[in-house]
Parts: structure tokens; C-alpha cells; sequence
């Protein structure tokens, strides 16, 4: 006597199976939802890490101009100043 010879046991080998095959289809298409998710993801923060990143050096180069703007006023003080000096002990 075989599985063979008796259709309820074949009928419940292809509902199984039938089962099994949908189970797969959706643990397929979820997996592939998360591997589009992490790969949004990992673009994400390659974003994010640049934009700070390019904050940083911004950050940086405002620092540097107000440095040099700093430096230019005291110098341009500095050299009205001796002009100052020189066209009052000149004359």
C-alpha cells in the first residue's frame, strides 16, 4: 500500500505543497522589500555623512574669512594709524 494509492493523501500533498510554494513567493517578496530598503538606506546616509561633512568645511572656510576680514581691518587701523603718525611729525 502506497501514499499513492489513496487521493486524500495526494490532495494533501499539493495543498502543501501549493502552501509551501506561497510561503516561499512571500518570504521572497518581503526579502527583496528589505533589501530595497537597506540599500535606500545606506544611499541615506552616504547623504547625510557628506552634508556633514560639507558643513564641516564650511564651517571651516567661514572661520578662515572672518579671520582674514579680521586681519585686513586691523591692518588697514594699523596703517591709518601710521599715516597718522607720519603726516603729524612730518610737517
Amino acid at each position: 500500500m502506497t501514499f499513492e494509492s489513496h487521493p486524500e493523501v495526494s490532495e494533501l500533498q499539493r495543498e502543501w505543497r501549493s502552501s509551501v510554494a506561497a510561503s516561499i513567493k512571500s518570504t521572497e517578496s518581503k526579502v527583496d522589500l528589505l533589501l530595497a530598503q537597506i540599500t535606500e538606506m545606506r544611499l541615506e546616509y552616504v547623504r547625510v555623512h557628506q552634508l556633514e561633512a560639507l558643513n564641516e568645511r564650511v564651517s571651516e572656510l567661514e572661520s578662515d574669512k572672518h579671520k582674514i576680514v579680521g586681519a585686513a581691518v586691523l591692518l588697514n587701523a594699523l596703517g591709518v594709524f601710521v599715516l597718522y603718525l607720519i603726516s603729524k611729525f612730518w610737517k
